[in-house]
């Protein structure tokens, strides 16, 4: 895992996916992504969609956004 991007993420399956889980019922989500301590875009950018779409209202917020560390 060096960090680069391989696929690029598909916004609009995104935005489908947060509707789907808006539908129903779910009211939390925790974005976590195997490498995202070498290349944390992929996982912010899925998390912003999904707190657009699931709540435009509010903004963004991703709760607790921790450094990657390896254990």
């Amino acid at each position: 895992a060096e960090g680069r991007v391989l696929t690029a993420i598909d916004e609009g399956g995104v935005a489908d996916l947060a509707q789907r889980l808006k539908a129903a019922g779910i009211e939390a989500i925790a974005v976590c992504f195997l490498h995202s301590w070498a290349n944390p875009e992929h996982e912010r950018r899925v998390g912003e969609i999904l707190a657009e779409e699931l709540d435009p209202h509010r903004g963004e917020d991703q709760g607790e956004e921790r450094e990657p560390e390896l254990v």
